[in-house]
């Protein structure tokens, strides 16, 4: 299964940047050494060797990684700057929690809603939701924004979405709770939602 990822993971390399041989095989070194870095949270370790591998492959996949990397080093002022130009789902959420920690709501709203995150949109837009990024957490993000905002009314709305699509998401669940909504744990974890 492994073996199998990289393959897919190599093919997806020369796909992205058109490299072959020997700089695909440093390529997914790189990634791997940044990934064991995370999981065996040597932060640092991560953050420099996902800095190389940005300055080496320069696409959406590695900025991703790195931006993991500045993410778990809590330094989201440089995540938020690696990924403001960057479309994907994935780089487009981080982007948003990194400006969400930068306490940059309105920015981390518009990046969240717009399905062209470069596109300069009136703060009245009306946003295609369907097209939120990282699905029930896209929602839970955004939630969180609407409360620190003061709209509980939007926010609670973007909890209930949350927990709609993910019953599992406690933390929207509690949330609802916060506002003031009276809703019966029986109503939301129920047995068929959780049935694939």
């Amino acid at each position: 299964e492994i073996y199998t990822e990289q393959i897919v993971g190599s093919v997806r390399c020369v796909q992205e940047t058109g490299v072959h041989g020997d700089q695909i095989q440093l390529k997914q070194q790189l990634i791997l050494a940044v990934k064991e870095s995370l999981s065996n949270h040597l932060v640092q370790n991560a953050v420099f060797l996902g800095e190389r591998l940005l300055a080496e492959y320069d696409s959406e996949s590695t900025r991703n990684l790195l931006a993991e990397c500045y993410l778990a080093d809590n330094k989201p002022y440089k995540a938020y700057y690696i990924l403001k130009d960057c479309t994907t789902e994935k780089n487009r959420y981080l982007c948003a929690l990194a400006a969400f920690k930068l306490n940059k709501l309105r920015e981390a709203e518009k990046i969240l809603t717009s399905s062209k995150p470069n596109v300069k949109y009136p703060l009245n837009f009306p946003h295609k939701m369907e097209s939120i990024p990282n699905g029930a957490y896209g929602y839970y993000l955004l939630g969180q924004i609407y409360e620190k905002l003061q709209k509980n009314q939007e926010a609670r709305e973007f909890y209930m979405k949350a927990l709609e699509i993910n019953p599992t998401l406690w933390v929207a669940y509690e949330k609802i709770c916060k506002t003031g909504e009276q809703l019966m744990p029986a109503k939301v974890f129920t047995e068929q939602k959780y049935k694939l």
